[in-house]
């Protein structure tokens, strides 16, 4: 696989499939619902387009913090998730 940005689909989306993606893949960390910069289906369609065994979407709600973009009501919440998930993931190959 080449470095560099994967090439977008029609819909500007990255292709991610066509790169032969296989890692494991936690997207959408910076998304909110309430998040009106990133566009919550372009996050949706690169974890469906991702090739990878284990893959994850996660979209925060106002009810739990991080509604907003980059969790600017919660800051603190994304992080966690994403070292939480990591944790996980190592833990899961030991």
């Amino acid at each position: 696989m080449t470095r560099g940005y994967a090439p977008a689909t029609h819909d500007g989306v990255p292709d991610l499939a066509a790169r032969g993606v296989s890692c494991l893949i936690l997207g959408g960390p910076g998304n909110g619902e309430g998040d009106q910069q990133a566009l919550l289906w372009h996050a949706q369609k690169m974890i469906e387009a991702a090739g990878s065994a284990r893959k994850e979407l996660k979209i925060f709600t106002r009810a739990e913090g991080g509604y907003h973009h980059c969790q600017v009501d919660n800051v603190n919440i994304g992080a966690a998730y994403m070292w939480d998930w990591v944790a996980e993931v190592l833990q899961a190959q030991r």
